[in-house]
């Protein structure tokens, strides 16, 4: 009888699979895990309401939490609610108290628009409703708007 030569690699070769064979075997009856879900964050609606004239803004505070994203929904505007004003929304300037610092704005929102932010980190922010030009002198604007975030 002959012996046959079998280069150590193809014996290498055969030790892996074999390895690998009883491995698999061995682990087929453990579960794999599932990945999860984050879980749901809960998320909070605030309204506000306020006013401006000709040219000018108003604005109102919220605190974030949690980081995420943040809508801002203009709901009405008095006297009239067809008109085109801005939107932002930015952080408060420290000490003053009409003054906010935008970090994001939209100058051609209307009523039922959705300036949408996303992921602010937890913080205080203030939102701006502003004229744009559209008001006339002496007029009063009444806003309201909603702000849901994290």
């Amino acid at each position: 009888m002959t012996q046959r030569f079998i280069p150590p690699t193809a014996r290498w070769a055969a030790a892996v699979c074999l390895v690998a064979t009883f491995a698999f075997a061995c682990n087929k009856n453990t579960p794999i895990p599932s990945p999860t879900a984050p879980a749901p964050v809960d998320r909070i609606t605030e309204d506000f309401t306020g006013s401006f004239g000709q040219l000018g803004v108003g604005f109102n505070t919220f605190t974030i939490t949690l980081v995420g994203p943040t809508e801002i929904t203009l709901v009405a505007l008095a006297p009239l609610a067809s008109l085109t004003v801005g939107m932002g929304v930015g952080t408060p300037v420290e000490g003053e108290t009409t003054i906010c610092g935008l970090i994001a704005q939209d100058s051609s929102v209307r009523v039922g628009d959705t300036f949408l932010v996303s992921d602010l980190v937890a913080g205080t922010y203030c939102v701006a409703v502003f004229d744009v030009g559209n008001v006339f002198p002496g007029v009063q604007i009444d806003y309201s708007l909603s702000v849901t975030h994290p």
